[in-house]
């Protein structure tokens, strides 16, 4: 992982949006400022934005610069030769805690293609997998953090192999060993199942001859039960045939009563319409005796019906007649009240026009008055804009001052390093022209430089307080223009709006006095056409003339409407004498026919009575026969149940038989599947302490620490002249004897050994820094890790010159390592005789509005 590109907004010292830092191509480079200046906080800004942790821990709060409210960091980066980018957010919450945000994505030609997962934890398994490298390896290898450089040597031993492992990739055999342990206990646990079942199987073969004996026993009692079902069903047959034909008798019996019933039932329907027919025959010869009556009365409801529809005829011709008179009589009086309201409309807008026309002149001088008034406003306006001018040139002198502030507080910034390389060098040159100063020299030099701090000083006083009087002043105009600004624009809008409705007015005022003769002309005709107005239509006329005519009279058309009504049942009785008359001979014919009817069946009923009594006659003795066939069917049922139960009893022993053949095979299955279980479980019992620490784990890191030794040592003696080596052990003894797995730093001094602890601070820096470099050089050399990074934040304050000057040359030539070549080696330092040691460095300053970064020239 390379990182090539850190842009940063509002992240601790860095207020506002910085311009990216272009991190690509620096090679080995200096992070150079003061103290507090925000050196270490853009590491903070990578390690946050790869892993969302920083010294500060996972928290984000504490990241966000002060008095702002949201923040973030988008670092671009390399990794396997591809382009990838990264990019956290967060925002402070009001109440609780605050909102963060997470975007991975790729470069895919000109443009980035996004790798997100469904969620931020998914997505950071993502990155994960592309970095190859966790936030705890990456502070004990590559990064030296700030007051941590021992971060390393402080672990305990645990800790230390977990970091080893994880530079050398061991993860991969502890899920090696780990699957092969689970797969061993599969194969145990398969080897108990087997085991149990066998046990099973056993408990159940253990009754296999007792089951032989009793399918034998059921078999001799199936034939003894078959013999005796095959004499019971002979005889349930034989009494069942007999009582059948029983039964057949019965049922011709049966069928006769109800044969008998019909008949009975059929003569009394005969007996019943024989009955009905003689009224009916009576009944219709009275009704033909009264003829000449009914058809007498039926022929004067004719004429009273004539008559009615007659006076029908005039009433419907009347109503319309009616009808029609009221609605000409409606229509004369709306056409006048039309003519009559057009009337009084024309008048008032007569009246409203010559209203309007008569104030033209009065608003005319109104609105002359009007526009005078804004024509005054726009001379206040000028002042107003001189007043702006004037606003804008305080606001100008302000920027001029805060610049020269600036300036000045700048130049009192260089004057501190300056000064102190004449208060502690015997020999400074002059900064101008290179000669050796000299003491005298260099106490006029010091002179000079503290006179003009305190030329600086005063100028800053003056300055501070100037811009104060002004920002007063300036915000004085500035409010008291707002406010007049706000008056004046409320005045013209007012002024505006007066104007328009005045001269609005003038214009409907104009055209009223071009309309007046038009309305007075048109006010007339109506006047005149309301006077020609008839007052009765030649139409209505007509209609009365029709009505005299017709002569129709609702008393007369009422009384006829009673005649009718009283006349009315003769239409009845006519109905009646004409379906008599039609079915008089039916009837008569139909009770010739009933009676011939009755008489055949009165006979063919006592032939069928006769004959039931001698079907029942021949029915005795059916009740115990019935008896007899119900015990002989209780009996082969009996029987009949037996057979089954013991064929069933025999269909059940046999399957238990062939089930128990089939177990006697799963037996010798099993066994063979628990002895190929175990074998397995000791197979896999053996892969998993291979892929164990003890195993494969402790090789490689045996392998690694020879290499990881020679690193460490090699760049200790630089830093040492040779004084100093440590060995890693990976082994010690016990007080029991006993070997245990560790991993111990020993140190030696000459020819001693001594505790990590009895090195002074500058000889444990070298120690720990040895060591570092080491495993960083080591993780830059495994697989999948080939663009590797170095950060080393402090560290110098603890050396002395000669230790510096060492410690300087180791890093330069790290430079020239394969493992380091064309990576990025970032050094932190305040110190100003380090940092000018380096070509490449990026600086970093503190200003009123927050710390910023830039490349030196």
């Amino acid at each position: 992982m390379l990182p090539l590109k850190l842009t940063l907004e509002n992240f601790m010292p860095y207020r506002g949006k910085q311009e990216p830092l272009i991190l690509d191509g620096l090679g080995i480079a200096c992070l150079s400022g003061p103290n507090g200046a925000g050196k270490s906080a853009l590491l903070d800004a990578i390690t946050w934005a790869l892993w969302g942790r920083s010294r500060a821990g996972t928290g984000a709060d504490p990241l966000v610069a002060a008095g702002m409210a949201e923040m973030g960091v988008e670092l671009e980066f390399r990794a396997q030769d591809i382009v990838y980018r990264v990019e956290r957010r967060y925002r402070r919450g009001r109440v609780g805690r605050g909102q963060a945000t997470f975007d991975f994505q790729i470069r895919d030609g000109d443009r980035w293609r996004s790798l997100n997962e469904a969620n931020s934890t998914q997505t950071g398994r993502q990155l994960a997998s592309v970095i190859r490298l966790d936030y705890e390896t990456f502070i004990n290898t590559s990064f030296l953090l700030q007051g941590r450089a021992d971060l390393f040597v402080s672990q305990r031993p645990a800790e230390r192999k977990r970091i080893l492992g994880e530079i050398l990739s061991l993860s991969l055999y502890d899920r090696l060993s780990r699957r092969a342990r689970d797969m061993a206990r599969e194969d145990r646990t398969r080897q108990e199942v087997a085991r149990g079942r066998i046990a099973d199987i056993d408990t159940e073969l253990a009754v296999e001859d007792d089951l032989r004996g009793q399918s034998e026993s059921v078999e001799a009692g199936l034939r003894e039960s078959r013999e005796k079902l095959a004499a019971a069903v002979i005889e349930r047959d034989r009494l069942s045939a007999v009582h059948a034909e029983m039964q057949s008798r019965q049922r011709d019996a049966e069928a006769l009563r109800e044969r008998i019933s019909a008949l009975e039932n059929e003569v009394a329907a005969l007996t019943s319409r024989r009955d009905e027919l003689q009224q009916a025959v009576g009944d219709a010869e009275a009704v033909l005796a009264r003829s000449a009556e009914i058809e007498a009365g039926w022929e004067e409801l004719q004429r009273a019906r004539s008559e009615v529809s007659d006076y029908g005829v005039r009433a419907r011709v009347h109503g319309e007649l009616v009808a029609e008179r009221g609605r000409l009589e409606r229509q004369d009086a709306e056409r006048r009240a039309l003519l009559e309201g057009d009337v009084k409309l024309r008048e008032s807008s007569h009246a409203d026009i010559a209203r309007e026309a008569a104030q033209l002149t009065a608003l005319q001088d109104k609105l002359s008055r009007a526009e005078a008034a804004r024509a005054g406003l726009a001379t206040r306006q000028q002042a107003l804009a001189a007043r702006r001018e004037e606003r804008d040139r305080l606001f100008g002198e302000i920027e001029g001052r805060r610049e020269r502030h600036r300036a000045l507080t700048t130049e009192n910034a260089e004057l501190t390093p300056r000064m102190a390389l004449v208060t502690d060098n015997t020999h400074a040159e002059c900064p101008v022209c290179g000669t050796e100063l000299g003491q005298h020299g260099m106490a006029r030099v010091r002179e000079h430089f503290q006179q003009r701090r305190n030329e600086i000083s005063i100028l800053l006083r003056r300055i501070a307080a100037e811009n104060k009087d002004l920002r007063g002043q300036h915000a004085q105009l500035d409010e008291s223009i707002m406010r007049d600004e706000g008056a004046l624009r409320a005045e013209q809008d007012r002024a505006a709006s007066e104007a328009g409705a005045i001269r609005a007015q003038v214009e409907r005022a104009e055209r009223a006095g071009q309309e007046l003769p038009g309305a007075a002309a048109r006010l007339e005709q109506t006047r005149a056409r309301l006077a020609a107005q008839p007052q009765e239509s030649d139409e209505m006329r007509a209609i009365r003339a029709r009505l005299a005519e017709l002569d129709y009279d609702t008393d007369t058309h009422e009384r006829a409407q009673l005649r009718e009504d009283d006349l009315r049942h003769w239409d009845e009785a006519r109905r009646e004498l004409e379906t008599v008359a039609a079915r008089v001979d039916r009837d008569k014919a139909s009770l010739t026919d009933t009676l011939e009817q009755w008489t055949d069946r009165t006979d063919t009923l006592e032939r069928e009575r006769a004959r039931r009594t001698e079907l029942e006659a021949g029915l005795a003795g059916m009740a115990e026969t019935a008896v007899r066939a119900e015990e002989a069917r209780a009996v082969v049922d009996a029987v009949g149940a037996e057979v089954r139960d013991a064929e069933q009893d025999q269909v059940r022993l046999a399957t238990l038989l062939q089930r128990l053949a089939e177990r006697r095979a799963e037996r010798e299955r099993l066994l063979q599947e628990e002895r190929e279980a175990d074998q397995r479980g000791s197979i896999h019992d053996e892969l998993g302490r291979a892929f164990g620490p003890q195993g494969v784990q402790a090789l490689l890191i045996e392998t690694a620490l020879p290499e990881l030794e020679d690193d460490a040592n090699e760049l200790l003696a630089r830093m040492t002249n040779g004084s100093m080596t440590l060995r890693l052990e990976t082994q010690r003894t016990t007080q029991a004897g006993t070997q245990q797995e560790t991993l111990e730093v020993i140190i030696a001094d000459g020819s001693a050994t001594r505790a990590y602890e009895m090195y002074s601070g500058g000889e444990a820096f070298r120690i720990n820094f040895a060591l570092r470099i080491a495993l960083s050089k080591l993780l830059a050399r495994r697989a999948g890790a080939e663009v590797p990074v170095l950060f080393i934040d402090e560290g110098f304050g603890s050396q002395d010159a000669e230790g510096r000057e060492r410690l300087i040359e180791a890093i330069s030539t790290l430079w020239g390592d394969a493992a380091f070549h064309n990576g990025l080696i970032l050094v932190i330092t305040h110190i100003d005789d380090v940092r000018s040691r380096f070509e490449t460095r990026v600086d970093v300053v503190k200003t009123e509005d927050g710390s910023r970064y830039s490349l030196a020239p």
